[in-house]
């Protein structure tokens, strides 16, 4: 069973009585494509189970396309 603890931008989840934790370091590995197929999977699941880590994630990639748009209108 999951449970979801918010404690600013580390989530920390519990899941077979472990506590494992979700931070912006992780998301921003997803978002980067950095992460392996397993560690890749075990976020995304969490992402769509909790709406906070949710909102995280689409925030860092916004951040992340509006940087990209800029960059290249420097070009």
């Amino acid at each position: 069973m999951e449970k979801f603890l918010l404690s600013g931008y580390n989530w920390y989840i519990m899941f077979d009585n472990k506590q494992k934790s979700i931070t912006d370091y992780d998301l921003q590995a997803l978002i980067d494509n950095e992460l392996e197929y397993e560690d890749q999977k075990h976020i995304l699941d969490h992402i769509e189970q909790n709406p906070e880590i949710k909102k995280r994630y689409e925030e860092l990639r916004a951040q992340k396309d509006a940087l990209q748009r800029w960059y290249s209108s420097k070009n």
